[in-house]
Parts: C-alpha cells; sequence; structure tokens
C-alpha cells in the first residue's frame, strides 16, 4: 500500500570478521593491513589484521559526526560494540528514495513511517469547469454513410 516503516537506529559494528575470499569478493582487492574499506558510507573502516584466511576490519566513527541521510539528518552515537547512527526525522518532510517521492507520515523512538502513496488518493475531488466554446463536429461514421457529407 505504499506505506513502510523503517528503524529510525541503524546500527554499525564497530568489527567485521570475514574470511579473505569474502573480503575479495566484496572490495575487489587482496586484503593488505592499514588499507581503507568503506561497507559503509557513513563509517570508514580498515583492515587491522589478516590471519590464515581470515581478515579483521576495525570501524572508526569521528567523535560528533551528523550525516545527511535522505530521512534527516543522523547523528553518530558509540556503544561498546556498534556505532548508531540515530536519524532526527521531521513529520511532514519530503523525502526521495529511488525514483519514489514520499512524506514522513510519523516518528516515533523506534521508526520512521514513509508514506509513498499520492496525496490526493482516496479524497473526493471538486472541480470547477467552465466552457468556453461549443462547436458542432460531424462525426467520421454518419460522413461515410450519408455519401461522404457533402
Amino acid at each position: 500500500d505504499y506505506v513502510i516503516r523503517i528503524a529510525r537506529v541503524r546500527e554499525n559494528p564497530k568489527e567485521i570478521r570475514m574470511t579473505t575470499d569474502a573480503y575479495r569478493s566484496r572490495t575487489g582487492k587482496t586484503p593488505e593491513r592499514g588499507q581503507s574499506v568503506m561497507f559503509d558510507t557513513l563509517i570508514p573502516g580498515h583492515v587491522e589484521s589478516i590471519t590464515e584466511g581470515e581478515v579483521v576490519i576495525r570501524f572508526t566513527a569521528p567523535a560528533g559526526y551528523v550525516a545527511q541521510t535522505p530521512f534527516g539528518l543522523g547523528h553518530i552515537r558509540e556503544t561498546q560494540k556498534s556505532y548508531e547512527l540515530v536519524v532526527d526525522a521531521k513529520k511532514g518532510e519530503l523525502i526521495r528514495t529511488a525514483h519514489l517521492v514520499g512524506r514522513i507520515s510519523e516518528v516515533d523512538e523506534n521508526f520512521i513511517t514513509l508514506d509513498y502513496r499520492n496525496p490526493l488518493g482516496g479524497e473526493a475531488l471538486i472541480c470547477d469547469v467552465a466552457v468556453e466554446k461549443i462547436e458542432a463536429v460531424q462525426s467520421a461514421e454518419k460522413t461515410e454513410h450519408d455519401g461522404g457529407g457533402k
């Protein structure tokens, strides 16, 4: 029905462990210690260590960082194991995601509700119409049956 709810808080781990094959598949690169990694465009990371078949990636968010998201400003807060991006969405704001334009219809502590329906959908519309000119028009069907209409 073109209405969706998304989480207002997005969690990003401080550390990710993966196989070297998974790393190559995601980045297209062979892992090297200290190499920059951007899995999430908001929180940069780097390869911290490489062991037998495992790559450890550490992410670091700048203190007090604020990021622009399609739904409003996002403030990063740090927890023991992750970074959380808390979106400060405002009810009534227009938003664009991909090819859709919608409106933020509700915001609570945990969720943002997005409404992509037509704002006039389901409404009774009353229109004033003014007729400026009326012309007689001969239909093509009548013209064929009466000998060419001459």
